[in-house]
């Protein structure tokens, strides 16, 4: 970060002797208004009084030469952390040991160091013979055999006149993903990464590298720009560069964003450690001159990627027909006595998903994992329509009315049972009209809420937590609370839903979110708040047996 001069007064005492020569102020006078009174014979109030400002009247303090100073160090830190383009977000780096032995006991030494074995290097010859370099080089014998120093001239032979080797000339063991630099990158450089791919989603994305060339610098030599091309797309993110481990001096890289710069220096490292950094794609860069000694660097292509998702993007990567629970469900599909009339499958998700998140919509279906993932994958392709929504339970806060609501039907049945004998199914003949005190049993509590189903609601779609506040009459009747809720959580109330699974408690692993907060006004009592959680739940709309045409199998 570069230290910015600014111009600051260099007597303290000159400005405050500037703000005492400025003597007394006074206040201006007021303009001429109408007068209030209509007798008076004034064209206007009198003149406002002249009084001094007082002396004493306090001053901001002034900031002296230190304060100053400082302040203006704040300043450049601000930017450098929060500007536009600033080095806090463009650039990375770090360092990964090596060892001599790929059996070598030295990486359990190192359990939260990342350590990678020798690095091999292939590449063909003009006579079609196979040459390799394994680093880093040792000194001296390994395991009883002289080491073959030479080697890394005839690879720099290979390379072109400024030192290239294009990736189909050559190939390497190098993992960047596995050693963890990617991982990296993908936490301190793809949040500030702004761009229209999966905008709707940053959280699915990844970053994939892509090695393009081999480049070698030899010493002495002048400083040079490496060969970049550009790139086009929106996923394009960066470069990446791996130092291979190999004794050098000078060839430090510096990439520019705008007024800020940032040296790596590898030929001061050891020689056994690999060096690496990764910088975005809008950055200038380049290489100062080598001194002495090789320097081998690996440059890759940073992509955005899409790592969650993919599987339904791509049916050709993950092939739904190929999971082990495909060729049950089409069996059970294609058996004619099943779901003959058709309907509707439920499942209740297995995994917790932020479903009340304001771009949930968005993130589904791609957010699904696990066997999730695969019902909804096998359902897909099959043919079949599959929904993603929020179920909102409701049993928790309004099973309990159901009583209450039975014993109003009871008493209001033996009150004026004529008005009863549509909803409970009684035949004229089972009433004495003559009489008219033998009456039919009013059924049970178990009959009464059979005739009463109040299926499951379903989201139309997810939203993020709402509010909402019910009237009294909504606290004695449960259908008058539904239309209440409904009015603010939509839904669409579901009957007969074939549930392959069981949901878990509200507590279990969060895969229950509160969706729903009502006030509810009780006469004479206090206001209380009710809470409503919802669920997601896949929904698979099963055709009738006649119009079920399955997909066929990859």
């Amino acid at each position: 970060m570069e230290n910015r001069a600014t111009e600051v007064p260099t007597s303290p005492g000159s400005i405050q002797q500037q703000q005492a020569d400025k003597g007394t102020t006074s206040i201006t006078p007021a303009k001429t208004a109408m007068n209030d009174d209509p007798d008076s014979d004034s064209d206007g109030p009198p003149p406002a009084t002249l009084f001094p400002v007082s002396k004493n009247r306090p001053k901001k303090p002034m900031l002296s030469l230190r304060e100053q100073a400082e302040k203006v160090v704040l300043k450049q830190l601000t930017d450098a952390i929060d500007g536009r383009g600033a080095p806090a977000k463009y650039c990375c780096g770090g360092r990964i040991l090596t060892v001599l032995s790929d059996h070598s006991n030295t990486a359990a030494k190192y359990t939260t160091v990342p350590t990678s074995p020798p690095i091999v290097i292939r590449w063909d010859t003009e006579d079609d013979s196979s040459r390799k370099l394994r680093l880093p080089i040792a000194e001296g014998n390994f395991n009883g055999k002289p080491l073959s120093v030479p080697a890394i001239h005839n690879l720099i032979r290979a390379c072109n006149d400024s030192g290239t080797l294009s990736r189909s000339q050559f190939s390497t063991d190098f993992d960047p993903h596995y050693l963890g630099i990617l991982d990296v990158v993908t936490q301190i450089m793809l949040p500030g990464f702004t761009s229209t791919f999966l905008k709707g989603r940053p959280e699915h994305r990844g970053v994939a590298a892509q090695l393009t060339h081999l480049q070698i610098h030899s010493g002495p030599s002048k400083g040079v720009r490496m060969f970049l091309p550009a790139l086009p797309g929106n996923n394009y993110l960066g470069k990446l560069f791996v130092c291979l481990p190999n004794a050098h001096q000078g060839g430090q890289l510096e990439i520019s964003n705008g007024s800020h710069s940032t040296i790596f220096d590898w030929g001061t490292a050891k020689p056994t450690d690999i060096q690496w950094a990764a910088f975005m794609g809008r950055c200038e860069h380049k290489m100062h001159p080598m001194e002495k000694g090789n320097q081998i660097i690996l440059v890759y292509n940073l992509h955005v990627t899409e790592r969650v998702g993919s599987v339904l993007q791509n049916p050709v990567l993950a092939n739904a027909s190929c999971l082990p629970l495909y060729e049950g469900v089409r069996k059970i599909l294609e058996l004619p006595g099943f779901m003959k009339q058709g309907g509707n499958l439920g499942f209740y998700c297995r995994y917790p998903y932020n479903h009340t998140a304001p771009n949930a919509a968005q993130r589904f279906p791609y957010a699904l994992k696990g066997v999730d993932l695969v019902i909804y994958n096998v359902f897909i392709s099959l043919g079949l329509e599959v929904n993603i929504r929020p179920l909102l339970d409701v049993s928790e806060e309004l099973d309990s009315m159901d009583e209450m609501n039975y014993e109003i039907d009871a008493d209001s049945y033996y009150d004026s049972p004529e008005e009863f004998f549509t909803d409970l199914s009684l035949e004229n003949d089972d009433f004495c009209d003559c009489c008219g005190e033998v009456l039919p049993h009013f059924p049970s509590f178990k009959e009464w809420k059979l005739g009463k189903p109040h299926g499951d609601l379903i989201g139309y779609k997810f939203d993020p937590l709402q509010f909402c506040q019910s009237d009294e009459e909504a606290s004695l009747f449960r259908e008058r609370k539904e239309e209440h809720l409904q009015k603010t959580w939509k839904f669409k109330r579901y009957y007969n839903i074939k549930w392959l699974n069981e949901p878990r408690g509200r507590s279990k692993a969060g895969r229950w979110e509160l969706a729903l907060q009502n006030l509810s006004w009780i006469h004479g009592d206090e206001p209380t708040t009710e809470e409503f959680y919802s669920h997601v739940v896949l929904l698979v709309k099963v055709p009738k047996m006649a119009k079920r045409n399955l997909m066929p199998k990859e």
